[in-house]
């Protein structure tokens, strides 16, 4: 599986990244909006982390991006704000509020 976690928080990126890594799992990151375009536009993802803020920009767009551009990706928001029904709303597929731990993450992929 390649997965794409997007957020302005390393210590974050890395732990899913970790998680990701251990399973067998390819893993890209990236810190801004730009970034992240950048990595969706030139690989395929099967599985994308969201922050909601992010630098030069929301998570959100981000959400709708991926989605008009790879429907098939699948798509997690994570944010320490109670902003599931806008990931929702742009077509998130899951949602997790941070903090969160090793086990919610893999209980929410296991859903997907």
């Amino acid at each position: 599986m390649q997965v794409l976690v997007v957020d302005d928080d390393p210590a974050i990126r890395q732990l899913i990244k970790d998680i990701f890594m251990h399973l067998g799992h390819n893993v890209k990151e990236a810190s801004t909006v730009e970034e992240a375009f950048a990595i969706i536009e030139n690989n395929h993802i099967d599985l994308t982390f969201v922050d909601f803020i992010i630098s030069e920009g929301v998570g959100t767009d981000i959400v709708r991006h991926i989605k008009r551009v790879k429907p098939d990706t699948l798509i997690i928001g994570i944010s320490a704000l109670n902003k599931k029904k806008s990931f929702y709303d742009a077509g998130a597929d899951n949602f997790i509020q941070k903090p969160f731990s090793i086990k919610e993450i893999l209980c929410i992929v296991e859903e997907l």
